[in-house]
């Protein structure tokens, strides 16, 4: 039997349709039509969401009337059997009331004029033909899926039903929206391929970009995002970089309606409808741009021809990413932004970084915003990747680098302040950070000719990237403190005892501190409390505790601002000690500054500093055994005459934690035991006494000696309650302290002792305690006693 196509004079051989069922309503025929007869040459349509289609028409039994109406009775999800309304909701469909004149229409008010869009049901049929017609605009929201078009069909007065009659088979399409083709090259001819990806913003990532944008951005302009980037994924800024190799050709001229908006990592061209392109492909014309070759690894221009084309509103991301080409080598490109520093140290002013076989180069090079890094040869191209070396695994993960690196810069740079913003070299200069390929343990942080910070690193100090290279960007900092201002001679370049004979642990102890305020990044990080607290008798400022010795820093943040540190640091004095320079900034006297170290020795009780909970957290996970050997605090006391004597510190050498025990303390070292708890309400009393002359000690004259001392209680498990600070003296050695247990009561009672010298002298890195000054004392107890 032959078939007719509706409205068409020709006939078509027959094919018969499957994969559909069909039925009706009333009877079977209408004027002796067989429904089972009636359908489209083909059963299925495939549609890529956001492009119009329009199907055949509809084909029915040679003989049959004129008279025949088609309508749309349903449209059902094909796997759910589900009706998808989405189908018939309107939808706007572009029109215009005239063509727009490139001569004429010079602004987007005079496009938008013109323009006369219709709304229209995403779906419908040709009443006389049955062609179904599909607009793209409509079909952006409806879930991609197989859908079965019911039709109804009239005659004669008699109207019927034909179930299935065709699927539509929705597929997603935000990558096809946008069509875009480009090429690169350092010469016109012989160009290499770009690989191009696509794809329509996320509601999320939309609303990031209207926030980007701000008030440039207007919800009834469509966007394209163009980025470009080299082999190593390195965003080619389009905000300093491009210019346009013809004054025909560039984003402007192609599209003289849009305001143009360039940015470090794109260009970001808006348009006023879908039925205009960026670039019309009809002028043969691509953009073409060009880096020129003074921020190239190539010495020469690189250029970029670019064509792009869009079929429907919205807002769009295009990656270009630039592939390696045997005719134009590799495809790398230098960072825009900061400068790159090429030091005399280390050879490296006159190693050839254009050559990939030098040992460092621009090839083997990725960057940020703030800092640059560069990779030996022995990585290859993609530290990922990077062979073994005598059986070691190699690889590095750049990306978690730079990212927690500029996390740590800001930090520095922003918060701690160890910069002056606008007086720095970082505000011109990336700092530099250098992998090396050795197996060999590599994190130092400092910096470059007195001028920049740098950081020199091999793989097994990032992986992954956390305490230990926040402590080395630390270093980077301290030494961005003296190149900012050399003329000071800021920045504890010298030694403690303000010479350059000897060490500076204040540099190791605010290398730490900032590492702690990263914390969250790494948790599990302990902080040495172990050694610490086997250790913290012999104070702040000494070298076996520079690594551990930070937490009167993070008192001073609490009582003197985020900043307090930086401050130290930059507005330091040549040869200054650094409790010097602190108690000068902070306008502190001797006195007052001694209360600040008891008052911290009293937070260490229950870890009480903002970023406390961390340490919290480990002390509460470990075995009642680890707790009470490794991270509680614990003195050597001798118990004589009704008197507890602190113990003379026999040690001569660092054990870290061999002894686990603190002895008598040193210049703002202190001493923390624990006391029996009585009931709520009991004052406990403490008669001191400071102890000097004694030929058992390292002690020192009457002049300078003294001690704070008081009591710490702790409700529930890490709640404190303080008590007040007694004071004594070598010339008036004893006094006494009291302390009012809460009426709730105390899970525990802590007494808390530190050495506090009526005079400050410089601490000498000398690794030797025998010329360490001691702070012995004897106190007895009224209501309460030593524990253990």
């Amino acid at each position: 039997m032959g078939y007719k196509v509706l409205k068409q004079g020709w006939r078509l051989i027959a094919i018969l349709a499957i994969g559909f069922s069909s039925g009706c309503s009333g009877n079977e025929k209408i004027k002796g039509i067989d429904l089972d007869e009636v359908g489209y040459g083909s059963s299925v349509f495939s549609v890529l969401k956001g492009e119009d289609y329009e199907s055949e028409a509809l084909k029915l039994p040679e003989g049959v009337g004129e008279d025949i109406t088609v309508k749309i009775k349903d449209v059902r999800n094909f796997s759910t059997k589900e009706s998808e309304p989405l189908f018939f909701e309107s939808c706007e469909v572009i029109g215009w009331s005239s063509p727009v004149d490139l001569n004429t229409d010079k602004t987007m008010e005079a496009v938008l004029a013109k323009y006369n869009p219709v709304q229209k049901a995403t779906l419908s049929v040709d009443a006389s033909t049955g062609k179904l017609i599909l607009y793209g605009a409509g079909t952006k929201n409806i879930p991609a899926a197989v859908y079965l078009v019911d039709l109804e069909i009239s005659s004669g007065g008699v109207t019927q039903i034909k179930e299935g009659v065709c699927r539509i088979q929705l597929k997603d399409n935000s990558a096809k929206a946008v069509t875009v083709s480009a090429t690169w090259g350092t010469t016109d001819s012989d160009k290499a391929p770009v690989d191009v990806s696509s794809k329509e913003l996320s509601e999320e990532e939309l609303q990031e970009f209207a926030g980007a944008l701000g008030s440039a951005y207007n919800k009834n302009y469509g966007y394209l995002i163009l980025k470009v980037k080299d082999r190593r994924n390195q965003s080619i800024s389009w905000k300093d970089r491009w210019v346009t190799r013809t004054n025909k050709n560039n984003f402007e001229t192609a599209n003289p309606w849009a305001e143009i908006i360039y940015t470090d990592e794109a260009v970001i061209v808006p348009y006023p409808v879908p039925s205009y392109p960026v670039v019309s492909q009809s002028t043969g014309n691509a953009v073409q741009y060009k880096v020129e070759k003074a921020n190239t690894a190539f010495r020469k221009d690189l250029f970029f021809d670019c064509n792009l084309s869009v079929t429907q509103k919205g807002v769009f991301e295009i990656e270009c990413r630039l592939t390696d080409s045997e005719v134009q080598g590799k495809a790398t490109v230098l960072p825009s932004g900061k400068k790159l520093f090429f030091p005399v140290q280390d050879d490296l002013r006159s190693m050839d970084f254009y050559d990939d076989n030098s040992r460092l180069s621009y090839h083997r090079m990725v960057s940020s915003e703030n800092f640059v890094v560069f990779w030996e040869k022995g990585f290859g191209d993609d530290p990922k990747s990077a062979p073994p070396l005598n059986g070691v695994d190699m690889t590095v993960d750049l990306d978690d680098l730079l990212e927690k690196g500029e996390r740590f810069y800001k930090l520095y740079h922003d918060s701690l302040n160890f910069v002056t913003p606008g007086n720095s070299n970082v505000d011109s200069i990336r700092m530099m950070v250098i992998v090396h390929y050795t197996t060999t343990w590599t994190a130092y942080g400092g910096g470059y000719d007195d001028v920049i910070g740098a950081l020199w690193v091999n793989p097994a100090t990032m992986k992954p990237v956390g305490q230990t290279i926040a402590h080395e960007f630390g270093h980077s900092f301290q030494y961005q403190v003296y190149c900012d201002d050399p003329n000071k001679e800021a920045g504890f370049r010298q030694g403690q005892s303000g010479t350059s004979q000897d060490g500076n642990s204040f540099w190791e102890m605010c290398a730490q501190h900032m590492a702690w305020q990263n914390i969250a990044l790494f948790p599990e990080w302990n902080c040495d409390v172990p050694i610490y607290l086997a250790n913290h008798h012999r104070g702040f400022m000494h070298e076996w505790l520079r690594y551990q010795a930070f937490y009167l820093m993070e008192y001073w943040r609490m009582k003197h601002g985020e900043d307090m540190l930086g401050r130290v640091w930059r507005e330091s004095e040549s040869h200054e000690d650094p409790i010097t320079a602190y108690k000068r900034i902070a306008g502190l006297s001797q006195d007052q500054f001694n209360a600040e170290v008891w008052e911290s020795a009293c937070h260490d009780i229950t870890w009480d500093y903002p970023l406390g909970g961390y340490l919290r957290r480990i002390v509460d996970r470990q075995s009642e055994a680890d707790r009470q050997t490794w991270y509680t605090h614990k003195t050597r006391l001798i118990a004589e005459n009704g008197y507890y004597r602190s113990y003379p510190d026999t040690v001569t050498a660092d054990h870290g934690t061999e002894q686990n025990i603190a002895f008598t303390p040193h210049d703002y070292g202190y001493n923390a035991f624990q006391l029996s708890v009585p009931e709520g309400g009991t004052t406990v009393t403490a008669e001191f006494e400071g102890i000097t002359g004694d030929s058992r000690y390292r002690t020192v004259g009457d002049s300078k000696a003294g001690w704070r001392f008081g009591f710490v209680g702790v409700q529930g498990s890490w709640t404190p309650v303080y008590g007040d600070m007694g004071e004594a003296t070598g010339t008036a050695p004893q006094a006494s302290v009291s302390f009012t247990v809460p009426g709730g009561g105390l899970k525990q009672l802590w007494f808390v002792v530190s050495g506090a010298p009526t005079r400050h002298e410089p601490h000498v890195w000398d690794d030797d305690v025998g010329n360490d000054e001691e702070y012995p004392y004897r106190v007895k107890f009224v209501n309460t006693e030593v524990k253990n």
